[in-house]
């Protein structure tokens, strides 16, 4: 009994000692993948930051230089862009801006609180000034006040006019001496 109780004794031992060296050489072969890999990421670091030697200490300087250079680069780009946005708010103040929803709506309100008149306007042929002045047709018809001529630009009438002219349309009063001007109902 002693001899098979050996021999099974012996088997084991080659088979756990098999497996110990198994599993030791597994452990071997990630290390030499983790450390491939550490590899790999510390080149492609040093590619991305233009390093020779791709160290982490060198890596990590590389990187903290293109970080202060995107920095300064983003402020300058920030004043850059404010140097812009004077100009075009010199630029924007050149011109008439359309009406926003809120303009429109407020100068319609304060329309129809003076009730249905006449209206006529005159504008110069810059875009700017047919958009307004067709804006601001659209509120005064909304608001119920009459239009007959079309809107009048490049006429003689417009000759001097250097953006936009809205006049009311002015009658004498029937039965008023002197004539006094009242907006036409």
């Amino acid at each position: 009994m002693s001899s098979s109780f050996e021999i099974i004794w012996i088997v084991l031992s080659l088979l756990v000692a098999l497996m110990a060296w198994r599993t030791g050489a597994h452990q071997v072969r990630r290390g030499r993948q983790a450390d491939a890999q550490v590899t790999a990421i510390n080149q492609t670091l040093g590619k991305l930051v233009s390093v020779t030697e791709s160290s982490p200490v060198n890596v990590i300087r590389a990187t903290a230089a293109k970080i202060l250079d995107l920095e300064r680069q983003l402020k300058d780009a920030t004043t850059s862009l404010e140097d812009v946005e004077t100009v075009q708010a010199g630029i924007q103040g050149l011109f008439w801006l359309p009406l926003s929803v809120g303009q429109r709506a407020d100068l319609n309100t304060r329309l129809l609180a003076l009730g249905s008149h006449c209206v006529h306007i005159q504008h110069h042929e810059n875009t700017d000034c047919t958009r307004l002045a067709r804006d601001l047709l659209e509120v005064f018809k909304s608001a119920g006040w009459s239009h007959p001529s079309p809107l009048e630009t490049g006429s003689w009438n417009t000759s001097g006019i250097r953006g936009l002219r809205v006049s009311p349309l002015w009658h004498p009063m029937s039965g008023a001496s002197g004539g006094q001007p009242s907006l036409a109902r």
